[in-house]
């Protein structure tokens, strides 16, 4: 049951638990999510360098977002931030696969550049995978991605509480 498709109207808000920031290697993250009870909900994971073109500054992340069968996302934003200061990204947000999504806000500045999923629909009760082409400058050796979202529990018809979490996740590039 729940709600398939509308974000559900809420009275409470629980803040999931981040856990630490796994490194698998071969330039993949992962970040698990967890509710106040301890479940493993969420699972974000990071893959860099799929399109390593690093001699021309440009690499691509794919952001994976597992979660629990009887949850649904609601929402998300992706923030990527140079992590040094004057060393402008540009970055491309590839067409997400499935059809017609809600309106993507899209915000940039001198500072970031920002990716808000402001009503995922359907596409929030399944796995939601992203790519993203990142243009870098040569002397940036890394960014800084800041993932937010909110989900909700779909065992019952009626949600009461909204979980939302923020994890920050630093990646290098092998250029």
């Amino acid at each position: 049951m729940g709600s398939i498709g509308l974000s559900p109207v809420t009275l409470f808000t629980e803040t999931l638990r981040v856990g630490d920031v796994e490194n698998e290697g071969d330039d993949t993250y992962h970040i698990r999510l967890y509710d106040t009870t301890g479940r493993d909900i969420v699972h974000l994971t990071f893959i860099s360098g799929i399109l390593p073109l690093s001699w021309q500054n440009l690499t691509s992340i794919r952001v994976s977002i597992w979660h629990a069968e009887d949850t649904h996302i609601d929402a998300l934003r992706f923030t990527f931030q140079p992590t040094i200061l004057h060393h402008p990204l540009q970055v491309y947000l590839e067409t997400p696969p499935g059809g017609k999504w809600s309106p993507i806000v899209t915000e940039s500045s001198s500072e970031h550049q920002a990716f808000q999923f402001s009503d995922l629909g359907v596409y929030g009760s399944g796995t939601v995978t992203l790519t993203f082409l990142l243009r870098f400058p040569p002397t940036l050796p890394s960014t800084r991605i800041t993932t937010s979202l909110t989900l909700h529990d779909t065992t019952s018809p009626l949600v009461f509480t909204q979980q939302q979490a923020t994890t920050t996740l630093v990646i290098p590039y092998d250029g």
